[in-house]
């Protein structure tokens, strides 16, 4: 039976990750652990987890993951933005260059309120 944060019950694709770095630093800090629901709807400053991938056909090397609020997509970019340093990032979605990182897949990081919907409290 599932324990875990009520609102990932209906979520089978959903997944954790620890936060490695400080580029979201004050938000995020290293080692805080994100719940990310690939099924969920992404909006305009929604914090995503980005992953990348090189795809270089002689290149095996593993997906890449960044946490970022999301700021948009256009045909070739999915564009980012980080806290620390305070800094816009474009990230490569398609390219007809081969060697390079691309994105892979990008998907929504959960917020408390959204994990533990169910709970209610009332004040005495």
């Amino acid at each position: 039976m599932w324990s875990g944060p009520a609102g990932l019950r209906s979520s089978p694709r959903a997944y954790a990750l620890k936060v490695v770095g400080e580029s979201m630093s004050p938000k995020f800090e290293p080692g805080d652990l994100v719940f990310v629901d690939p099924d969920r709807r992404i909006d305009i400053g929604d914090v995503v987890i980005i992953q990348t991938k090189n795809f270089n056909k002689f290149s095996d090397d593993p997906i890449q993951a960044y946490i970022k609020f999301f700021k948009g997509v256009t045909d070739k970019k999915l564009l980012a933005r980080q806290l620390n340093p305070a800094v816009d990032i474009e990230y490569i979605r398609k390219t007809d260059k081969g060697n390079q990182e691309i994105v892979y897949a990008y998907h929504r990081v959960l917020s408390v309120r959204e994990l533990f919907w169910c709970l209610s409290f009332t004040s005495l």
